[in-house]
């Protein structure tokens, strides 16, 4: 839990909250924050609620861009805090579901540079992560394309920068 703490607190922040939507029912996406610090023998109850939240919501963007922040936040602690720990490899397939999450996002908002760049970067972790370059090159597709759109964004540098890495 520690890990989470220091990363918390300003030393590396987690993924930027997107726009919060009229609905009501958004006051509580903060929450969905926490389950980047759950113990994995935690039951999913948060992370279960966030894609519940984003299902009954299908056609907004942010639910979907929240569920994926959630799920990308959960992994990349423990791979910034514990690489090749039996967690991250349990956690892997969160960088896939958080791709999906953003999908759905660009689905919605074709044109949302900044979700298109960490949908990049969460393909590239995973593809790395499994060893299946395949994900890799995608990634490095979606972050290219991201900052060519937004080419001053630092978070989109960082992400094609990470993308690189992984080749």
């Amino acid at each position: 839990m520690e890990a989470c703490s220091t990363y918390t607190a300003g030393d590396r922040p987690l993924r930027h909250m997107a726009p919060i939507s009229r609905t009501p029912a958004w006051l509580a996406l903060p929450i969905l924050l926490l389950a980047a610090c759950q113990e994995p023998a935690q039951p999913p109850s948060i992370a279960e609620e966030a894609r519940q939240i984003a299902e009954a919501n299908p056609t907004v963007a942010a639910a979907w861009v929240q569920y994926g922040n959630m799920l990308y936040n959960s992994v990349a602690i423990v791979r910034e805090n514990q690489p090749g720990s039996m967690l991250y490899i349990e956690r892997l397939p969160r960088w896939l579901e958080a791709a999906q999450a953003y999908s759905r996002a660009l689905e919605l908002e074709p044109n949302n540079a900044s979700v298109r760049s960490d949908l990049g970067a969460s393909s590239c972790f995973y593809g790395s992560g499994i060893n299946d370059q395949s994900y890799v090159q995608a990634g490095i597709a979606e972050a290219r394309r991201a900052l060519n759109e937004i080419p001053n964004d630092a978070r989109a540098m960082l992400n094609m920068g990470q993308c690189l890495i992984s080749t």
